[in-house]
């Protein structure tokens, strides 16, 4: 044989985890042909294979309720600042709570409405939000929502249309109707933890790939404000030394202070550029490119960002932001697939503070010191 097909390579992928640019490497060096064509069209297959099965799952009907109000989109003003004047567009009521029982809120389930009143479910829109949706494996902001008469306790933030940011929570006090101005308020605390902790998975993400390889490629994210976990390809176990390296080199550049810069350009621009995008079918045409260099990146004397990858997420300004960055864990999530998980910031100060307590108490029922235990 002296070429790899396109079912082949998407098999190595999609069973064993095994990356098409890993394939390709490995094709050439033995003097092997390799199929991206048809192993692009095996991923578009795949891709609506996805789409038709989540249409099943009702998903589909929850994004035509949003559709039928007839609402574009919302202006995400969340990059710039944390709280934000604005108008309420839409009020949807969850009708298990008509009666003022507090119900989860079903999604899709909500109808519209022109008010609403204190313990009611809602589902809110605004013309222009700080909260940030769900999304790029970072969790959706919680928050306040604010107006003449009633405060809105928002729980979630999703985004189940594209471009349209719906606030999903309890109207704590009061009431609200549609058409009020409100004030829009970001959980602060909870935010700049989420955006320490996408940092973190940024400089995560480059450490493996410069103790590791350039074979690691990214599958998946979770961000959220306690922790992050990142899902990673690489084919065996990370040793204690390894875990070790990854996890200097991160803190390395978090002492660094390296900025944290953020341009948009077009997806076709930004992977010319060098960054980072594992999930191009997810993407608009205009994408957020996300870099952490000792300067600016558009400046081409300087050496090469130490991460730059297509992110539209929250970022802290500069690493040392992210403060200490801990690793939990590593383990095996199938053939081919690695996950890592770490703390930073508040969470990591908190863990150090639990561990030395620990130790504290061993000493003290060991009666000896703690560099004896």
């Amino acid at each position: 044989a002296k070429r790899i097909t396109g079912l082949e390579m998407f098999k190595l992928y999609d069973t064993y985890g095994f990356p098409a640019e890993l394939t390709a490497e490995i094709a050439r060096e033995h003097g092997l042909e390799v199929d991206m064509e048809g192993f692009e069209d095996e991923m578009q297959s795949q891709r609506e294979r996805a789409r038709a099965a989540h249409a099943f799952t009702g998903a589909m009907e929850v994004v035509t309720a949003y559709e039928t109000l007839g609402l574009d989109r919302t202006q995400f003003v969340g990059y710039e600042g944390l709280r934000q004047d604005t108008v309420l567009a839409a009020i949807l009521v969850s009708p298990s709570t008509s009666n003022g029982n507090s119900e989860p809120v079903e999604p899709g389930s909500a109808e519209p409405a022109g008010h609403a009143t204190q313990g009611q479910q809602v589902e809110l829109v605004l013309e222009a939000s700080p909260f940030y949706p769900e999304g790029g494996g970072q969790v959706g902001d919680q928050g306040t929502i604010t107006g003449p008469n009633g405060v809105v306790r928002v729980e979630d933030t999703q985004s189940p249309v594209a471009g349209l940011i719906v606030h999903r929570g309890v109207v704590e006090r009061g009431d609200i109707s549609l058409g009020e101005a409100v004030s829009a308020q970001v959980e602060i605390a909870r935010r700049l933890d989420s955006a320490r902790n996408h940092s973190g998975t940024h400089l995560l993400h480059a450490s493996l790939r410069s103790i590791l390889g350039p074979h690691v490629r990214q599958a998946g994210s979770l961000v959220s404000p306690d922790r992050l976990r990142f899902d990673f390809s690489h084919v065996s176990p990370l040793s204690p030394q390894e875990v070790g390296s990854v996890q200097s080199l991160a803190n390395e550049r978090v002492r660094d202070n390296l900025t944290v810069h953020s341009h948009e350009t077009t997806y076709s621009e930004a992977v010319r550029e060098g960054a980072l995008a594992f999930f191009g079918d997810r993407y608009g045409e205009v994408v957020r490119v996300v870099a952490m260099s000792d300067g600016d990146p558009s400046n081409s004397a300087q050496d090469a960002p130490f991460s730059l990858e297509v992110c539209g997420g929250t970022h802290v300004s500069a690493t040392g932001q992210v403060g200490t960055l801990f690793v939990l864990g590593e383990s095996s999530i199938g053939g081919g697939m690695r996950r890592i998980e770490a703390i930073t910031g508040r969470a990591a100060e908190q863990l150090f503070v639990q561990q030395a307590a620990k130790l504290d108490e061993l000493s003290r029922k060991l009666q000896t010191p703690v560099a004896g235990l």
